[in-house]
């Protein structure tokens, strides 16, 4: 390496040191201050776009609505019957020698709820998910986020033409909106992924649960397909506890069955997720699966997100300047 390419190197590696410590600082204290507002421009953003192409297609958004609302509205009742069902046989469900306080199960589950009182662990759980974003760690903060987002949203929607025209005047402005843009477009693209990823595993356990006679399939498929979605939880956090109730009851096979749902939906997810989202955002799977590691260790439960976004604007941020 001569002298012109090695002033190059360290050239290039200070200015990507410098712009992956600024974005760190941002996305770790910045973001969460002004969240509610960047929330509340691309709501209104949003809102606009919508009026427009309700303009030039209203028949076909009617449509769509209509379409939508009968969809939502017949899952809706087919869960509330399943639940309603559910909430009647609590009883009778609960109601075995394993959960009662005498059996193993139940002493066991005592211990459990023993150390999670005498560790804290759910404070130290509510303090990691809620680490990345300070101003939102109660309740209270949580409402006034909201209530900022909501009243800026309204004023937003009503001053969009002119705050647009202001944005794109400036020249900070212009590269936040180019910036904005490009992310929001990698951030949708990663969250539509997250969500095929979700409904993937979903509908393959709502058929497993189908196959083995469950009443609940629907409603018990959804419930794992949510748990699935959020990181260090997964499928396991449902079917694990469920194959050792199994195997306490003496189904054996059912309990298999239970622990081959575990390992493969999240070996599924493990496979999917690289490839899924890297096709969607157009990044190399590996790149994304350091990024969401790297962003778990730096944002906490958040980084799932966090990650892949921060690496994205760091390399726009070094394509741009």
């Amino acid at each position: 390496m001569d002298m012109e390419q090695r002033y190059h190197f360290i050239k290039n590696g200070t200015k990507l040191l410098g712009i992956t410590l600024v974005v760190f600082v941002f996305m770790k204290w910045i973001l969460p201050m002004v969240l509610p507002f960047f929330i509340a421009y691309y709501i209104a953003s949003v809102v606009r776009g919508t009026k427009e192409k309700e303009k030039k297609h209203p028949m076909l958004r009617i449509l769509l609505t209509i379409g939508t609302i009968g969809l939502l509205l017949m899952v809706g009742w087919y869960l509330c019957q399943e639940f309603m069902e559910l909430w009647s046989r609590r009883e009778e469900l609960l109601y075995w020698e394993g959960a009662q306080e005498s059996g193993l199960v139940g002493q066991l589950y005592q211990k459990m709820i023993q150390q999670f009182d005498g560790d804290h662990l759910s404070d130290e759980l509510v303090r990691k998910v809620t680490s990345p974003f300070g101003g939102m760690k109660d309740t209270l903060g949580g409402f006034v986020a909201v209530a900022v987002t909501a009243v800026a949203t309204v004023l937003m929607i009503g001053e969009y033409d002119s705050l647009r025209e202001k944005l794109h005047q400036n020249t900070l402005g212009q590269v936040v909106v180019a910036l904005g843009k490009d992310l929001s477009v990698a951030g949708g693209d990663y969250l539509r992924a997250q969500g095929w990823i979700m409904l993937i595993i979903t509908v393959i356990c709502i058929v497993a649960l189908f196959i083995v006679g469950n009443p609940y399939a629907v409603l018990v498929g959804i419930v794992i397909g949510i748990c699935d979605a959020l990181p260090f939880i997964g499928t396991s956090l449902v079917f694990v506890p469920w194959a050792i109730v199994m195997f306490f009851q003496g189904k054996i096979w059912l309990g298999f069955y239970y622990l081959v749902l575990a390992g493969g939906t999240s070996l599924l997810r493990q496979f999917l997720e690289p490839k899924f989202i890297g096709n969607r955002v157009g990044a190399n799977p590996l790149a994304v699966l350091i990024s969401i590691y790297l962003g778990l260790q730096f944002y906490g439960i958040w980084g799932v997100i966090l990650g892949p976004a921060s690496a994205f604007l760091i390399w726009e941020i070094y394509r741009f300047t």
